[in-house]
């Protein structure tokens, strides 16, 4: 008898708590493969459905049947709204031990418990059985495991036939064990574990909370070290966490994430991530791709950064992305707008600039994508690309003359732009100014002799 009420783990729903079986099954799973000689990444998954009933089976090699290892397998059954879930590990053992608190570490790399965590196993069981309707057996080491709810005393046990709130509160989980000898095709409970549940109810189990049970092509993700890009649209805005799904459609990411370097436990994974880890991780994912000079990785980047609400664009104007990184998007932006000038939307002087003096196209851009483009030193500013035009301009520019109708036509040009007064007198084939004089004397510009019935005098 354990000290495990129905009070444990208040927060949890029986979807975290099946969730906590799943995962404790598939890192068995990964041991088991490790065991083989392979290790997790070669797991392979196939799914078959028969009759109502859907059976996921994990192995290793993709060869042929023959030389395959079955390392587990997942049964599920869906009838009238109740589940029932069969899990089963092949060359594993439970043992009693395994649901006492804290049993983990040390005893984990033993292979001595399932799971990861010191507490998910007995968590996960007293929740689940919180529910009168759903049952747990547990076929291992040659043992049948049930489990009940046990009073400390007969007239305790009377006060929680009576009062379900003081059962909740003083019933504790008690565990039955007794020889078995099952045997179930390739299941052998001497040797294997089988855990059955029944009598769940019907969103207490979702294939797409696990990414592992999910048939995945090549070219349906972008994966790295830090974790796993979804491309298929049905992902969107989904991010799991080592293949659990924690955020369900609502994570603002244009495709879907699976973080590997990221550890949560099942128990808080409640449609909920801390925002800080959110960033660090999806810039982390997308930056290992810009330096591997994916550029397929940087099209779909610098499409998600040209929303500003999108997660990764809060996830780059949260880190600070490199010069090689930056490169990588820059060399999308001139591939789809080449020979011309990117300027910041609301950086309106900058695009007069970019229009009027340099005589370039400009391209406006969102600040979000815009700020993490400019990184790059290939991008720069329109003030800053005119002042260095002007530089050039005035550093390489052959010396010339500069006579006095030269300076007489500037002083015209400034004096026609200050008094915002222009005259255009046109000459046609005769000799341009020959019935007009005009001098600059003593800082006054003149005008005199002007001829009559001239063209300079028809102009005004």
């Amino acid at each position: 008898q354990f000290s495990y009420t129905k009070r444990k783990c208040p927060d949890w729903t029986p979807h975290m708590a099946v969730a906590e079986f799943v995962q404790n099954w598939k890192d068995e799973a990964d041991a088991a493969a490790e065991r083989s000689g392979s290790d997790a990444s070669s797991i392979h998954v196939a799914k078959e459905v028969t009759a109502g009933y859907t059976t996921f089976k994990l192995y290793t090699d993709a060869g042929t049947a023959s030389s395959a290892i079955l390392l587990a397998e997942l049964g599920v059954k869906k009838s009238d709204g109740v589940i029932t879930l069969e899990l089963t590990n092949y060359s594993d053992k439970m043992i009693p031990e395994m649901f006492l608190d804290g049993f983990s570490g040390e005893d984990k790399v033993a292979g001595k418990r399932k799971g990861k965590f010191g507490d998910g196993l007995q968590s996960g069981t007293a929740v689940l059985l919180r529910d009168d309707a759903v049952n747990i057996e547990i076929f291992s080491n040659g043992h049948l495991w049930t489990f009940t709810w046990k009073s400390s005393s007969a007239l305790s046990s009377l006060a929680a036939m009576i009062f379900s709130a003081y059962a909740a509160r003083t019933q504790c989980l008690c565990i039955n064990t007794k020889k078995h000898n099952f045997k179930r095709g390739l299941l052998d409970c001497n040797s294997d574990t089988l855990i059955r549940i029944t009598g769940l109810c019907a969103d207490s189990f979702c294939e797409a909370h696990f990414l592992f049970l999910k048939q995945l092509s090549a070219d349906s993700t972008i994966s790295n070290f830090a974790g796993d890009i979804i491309l298929d649209e049905a992902f969107a805005g989904s991010i799991y966490v080592k293949q659990m799904r924690v955020i369900e459609g609502s994570g603002k990411n244009k495709h879907g994430f699976n973080f590997h370097l990221l550890d949560m436990q099942s128990r808080d994974r409640v449609n909920h991530m801390n925002e800080q880890q959110k960033l660090k991780h999806t810039f982390l994912l997308w930056h290992v791709e810009l330096l591997k000079n994916n550029l397929h990785a940087a099209r779909l980047l610098y499409k998600a950064l040209e929303d500003k609400h999108s997660l990764e664009s809060r996830a780059f104007a949260d880190h600070a992305i490199s010069e090689a990184g930056a490169a990588a998007l820059v060399a999308v932006y001139f591939a789809e707008h080449p020979e011309t000038f990117p300027v910041l939307d609301t950086d309106y002087s900058g695009y007069s600039i970019v229009t009027k003096k340099m005589k370039k196209t400009a391209v406006n851009l969102k600040e979000s994508l815009y700020q993490v483009l400019k990184v790059c030193p290939a991008i720069q500013s329109p003030q800053e690309a005119w002042a260095i035009l002007r530089e050039d301009l005035a550093k390489n520019s052959p010396e010339v003359d500069w006579p006095s109708e030269h300076f007489l036509a500037m002083t015209i040009v400034q004096q026609a732009v200050c008094s915002e007064v222009s005259y255009c007198v046109d000459y046609g084939g005769e000799l341009p100014g020959a019935d007009v004089v005009m001098s600059w004397e003593a800082g006054a510009f003149t005008v005199q002799s002007v001829e009559p019935e001239g063209q300079a005098e028809d102009a005004g």
